[in-house]
C-alpha cells in the first residue's frame, strides 16, 4: 500500500489499485472460507463473528483517529 502511494504514473497507480484491490478482495474471501469451514451446524454463527469483527475494525480505526484529534488537538500530525 505504501509503494501504491508513491507511485507517480497514471498508468502504473491504475495497475497498482487493480493488483490491491485483487489481494485484499482474496485475503477477505479466504478468511470468511476458513472461518466458515469449521462445521455443519454453525457456519452462520461463524460467518457473522467474522462479519463483525470487520466491522468493528473498520469503525474502530477512524474512531481512534478522531478521538486523537479531539484529545491532542496540539498535534495534529500525530494521527498520520
Amino acid at each position: 500500500f505504501i509503494c501504491l502511494l508513491s507511485i507517480s504514473s497514471l498508468a502504473a497507480a491504475l495497475f497498482a489499485q487493480i493488483a490491491f484491490g485483487l489481494a485484499v478482495g482474496l485475503i477477505y474471501y479466504s478468511s470468511l472460507f476458513y472461518s466458515m469451514d469449521v462445521g455443519e451446524e454453525s457456519q452462520g454463527e461463524h460467518g457473522g463473528l467474522h462479519e463483525s469483527l470487520i466491522g468493528i475494525g473498520i469503525f474502530a480505526g477512524p474512531a481512534v483517529g478522531a478521538a486523537t484529534l479531539y484529545f491532542l488537538p496540539s498535534a495534529p500530525s500525530a494521527v498520520r
